[in-house]
């Protein structure tokens, strides 16, 4: 069953042509652009790999620690919560599973689909790490006992709070993180920013299974503030990437330096 969905995709990427933005400024291939999209364009751009590098190494360090550290977040809480968690509150993980996604997941995602290119990616991700961030922390702090003695009025509270985590994760970062990689890069580099932060966000969920077993094993109320603290450093340093929203990609990469109308760089 796990192979369907692989072969899929091999099959339907034969059958997908190159973006017109690589066939211009990579290749310079008029005879593709012609083909594919109509267009009679040929402007294979010039500058060096390592001359964007050098003036983008800021941004992409940024971007891919946002990636990181929600990766390490997600799938730290994804992996244990529904037995370190749910299993205390009285459900089997299966339960405790399907009420988080199907009251909080699935419902953040579609919100986040209204919403990612209204309000933007930077206002998004930064307030949906600090609500995750808020989330945990009060969890971290109400309960630093651990779950004993739970009454129905508590156990609604937990997960509430793990729900509004959840919730604005995927409002915010479980949305917009995989975006930065592609939007804020030109486009003879847009390949290997997109292939780093992945990379960077794949090592996060990678640690997550080792550091998150040890911190449940210390405590909850230590793991959710540790959550915490790497959710807010989260939000932090995504104040200070730029909003790549209803903006041009050559514009916000800095690809163009002329100037933008209706959201076209000129």
């Amino acid at each position: 069953m796990g192979a369907i969905p692989a072969l899929s995709v091999l099959l339907a990427r034969r059958r997908l042509p190159e973006t017109p933005r690589f066939l211009a400024l990579l290749k310079g291939d008029k005879e593709a652009m012609k083909r594919d999209y109509g267009l009679e364009v040929s402007i294979a751009d010039g500058t060096p790999i390592s001359t964007y590098m050098k003036r983008m190494m800021k941004m992409l360090v940024l971007t891919s620690l946002t990636w990181f550290l929600f990766d390490v977040i997600a799938y730290g809480l994804g992996f244990f919560s529904p037995t370190e968690i749910g299993e205390t509150l009285g459900f089997t993980p299966p339960e405790f599973s399907a009420i988080m996604y199907a009251s909080f997941t699935i419902p953040g995602a579609l919100v986040a689909m209204y919403l990612v290119d209204r309000t933007g990616r930077r206002i998004n991700q930064t307030l949906g790490f600090a609500i995750m961030g808020a989330s945990a922390l009060v969890l971290g702090t109400l309960f630093n006992e651990g779950f004993k003695s739970l009454d129905l009025t508590m156990v609604i509270i937990a997960l509430s709070l793990l729900g509004m985590e959840n919730f604005f994760s995927q409002i915010g970062p479980g949305t917009a993180v995989g975006f930065w990689g592609v939007e804020l890069f030109p486009t003879k580099i847009r390949g290997l920013t997109q292939m780093i932060t992945v990379i960077a966000g794949r090592s996060g969920a990678i640690l997550s299974a080792f550091l998150y077993a040890y911190l449940f094993s210390v405590g909850l109320s230590v793991t959710m503030i540790f959550t915490a603290i790497l959710s807010f450093i989260a939000a932090l340093i995504t104040l200070n990437l730029r909003e790549p929203a209803k903006r041009s990609l050559e514009v916000i990469s800095e690809e163009s330096r002329g100037e933008e109308k209706n959201g076209v760089s000129s």
